[in-house]
């Protein structure tokens, strides 16, 4: 059995998941931390798996903000097999979508930064420096 969302915490060489009865210490078989799957996405851009990695980063937006309903309560940890929060809530998570952009564009973080960029217009219509 696959997680409806996000991907298993731990995997054999072979790509199928440890055995939910392992002695692996994890929260569980499919429990993930939101902002460390979109890492994973981000690395399967940057990886040359662009579209792979965006439709794991889409679903598990999908599932938290649309499904969820947590767009600015991010949990800490999500059930895999459910979609739903297991454990807390990471405000802070959120950034991590800042660095979706980036690893769309293959950028580095110079890059994403330069004027123009998406970040660099976000701080000039917050800050209003233009």
């Amino acid at each position: 059995m696959t997680p409806e969302v996000g991907a298993a915490n731990f995997a054999r060489p072979d790509g199928s998941p440890v055995p939910a009865d392992s002695k692996v210490p994890a929260y569980g078989q499919y429990v993930f931390f939101q902002a460390e799957l979109l890492i994973l996405a981000m690395t399967y851009m940057y990886a040359g798996e662009k579209e792979f990695g965006l439709d794991l980063a889409r679903r598990t937006w999908e599932n938290i903000v649309l499904k969820q309903r947590h767009p600015w309560d991010l949990p800490r940890l999500v059930d895999g097999d459910t979609g739903e929060r297991n454990i807390g809530t990471d405000y802070y998570q959120n950034m991590m979508l800042w660095a979706l952009p980036a690893a769309l564009h293959n950028q580095d973080i110079v890059e994403s930064c330069e004027s123009g960029s998406l970040v660099d217009r976000m701080v000039c219509v917050t800050y209003g420096t233009r």
